[in-house]
């Protein structure tokens, strides 16, 4: 919620949620309102002495907000107004699952892979270093896997058609890791 006053014909002064509305006859204060009291009131009540909840801005679609906000009555309703830029036209290709799994690692082999989507099997090929290959290959390299787990350093190693390598070390310079489990998504970039 944001509160705001008008101290004169559209001129607008932010009020903070802790601020006490003081209303005076002839100049002399007659009545507090605490926060709690006068944020309670119906709209036409606070409207009545000045007070106004903003209407929050909300950009069109395809367009940003620039610069500092500014309160302005539009027809009749007290809002927050951004001037705005048209957004550049987003060019995100289209994304392919080929392939998806999940793999337990434990004392140097791969007992198990879960949730298998277009991988035939998995190879252990020292600490670290798994090589895992496509039921159906790929019609090229243009592919990338999203890599999770609980190692600090993961990547794809070698990527080929029919299988890839995925690396996995303590650390950036770090030596390789087992980590106890992978989840792997292999995603496809469609021109």
């Amino acid at each position: 919620m944001r509160f705001v006053r008008e101290t004169s014909p559209d001129v607008f002064t932010e009020l903070g949620l802790d601020t006490v509305i003081v209303i005076a006859e002839n100049g002399v204060p007659v009545v507090k309102h605490p926060p709690q009291v006068w944020q309670s009131w119906p709209p036409e009540d606070q409207e009545a002495v000045g007070i106004f909840e903003v209407v929050p801005f909300a950009p069109p679609p395809g367009k940003q907000t620039i610069g500092e906000p500014r309160i302005e009555r539009i027809d009749g309703v007290v809002s927050e107004v951004y001037d705005t830029v048209d957004l550049p036209p987003v060019a995100t290709p289209p994304k392919t699952v080929a392939a998806a799994f999940n793999i337990k690692i434990v004392d140097g082999w791969i007992p198990t892979i879960d949730g298998m989507f277009n991988i035939g099997a998995a190879i252990y090929l020292d600490v670290g270093l798994y090589m895992l290959f496509f039921v159906e290959a790929q019609p090229d390299t243009n592919y990338f896997a999203l890599i999770t787990g609980d190692a600090p350093v993961k990547r794809v190693g070698e990527a080929t058609v029919e299988y890839f390598t995925i690396e996995v070390k303590d650390g950036p310079d770090g030596s390789g890791f087992d980590p106890a489990s992978l989840s792997v998504q292999v995603m496809r970039i469609e021109p």
